[in-house]
């Protein structure tokens, strides 16, 4: 388990990648807010306690400072978005402590999700 760094280029608060998931190892991410979408396929995500079931055309935000891990068993396709939270501190002096929650209580997704 590791810290792993995010590099941003000057001026852009974003970094935004593609990639096929089978198994991506336990990290976390110092300033640093990640939301994970899938394109094609189903991911699930550990994180606070918490195993979700992320699928297509639903998202997912991993926190600041928050130990993940990723895993697919199909191979899914997924984009993820780092945002630099170091970019916006003097807009939002707290924004490093904020923490955004996904809605995984939609009327239409509650048959799709396994909480387990």
């Amino acid at each position: 388990m590791y810290n792993e760094k995010v590099e941003f280029k000057k001026d852009i608060p974003f970094d935004v990648k593609v990639q096929s998931i089978n198994r991506y190892f336990i990290h976390w991410h110092e300033n640093v807010t990640e939301i994970i979408l899938p394109i094609k396929g189903s991911v699930e995500i550990t994180s606070s306690f918490e195993r979700n079931i992320v699928q297509e055309g639903d998202f997912w935000f991993i926190n600041n400072k928050y130990i993940h891990f990723i895993s697919s068993s199909n191979n899914a396709i997924v984009a993820i978005f780092h945002i630099n939270l170091d970019y916006f501190k003097n807009q939002f002096e707290y924004i490093k402590y904020m923490t955004f929650r996904s809605n995984i209580y939609s009327e239409n997704q509650r048959e799709k999700r396994d909480y387990s």
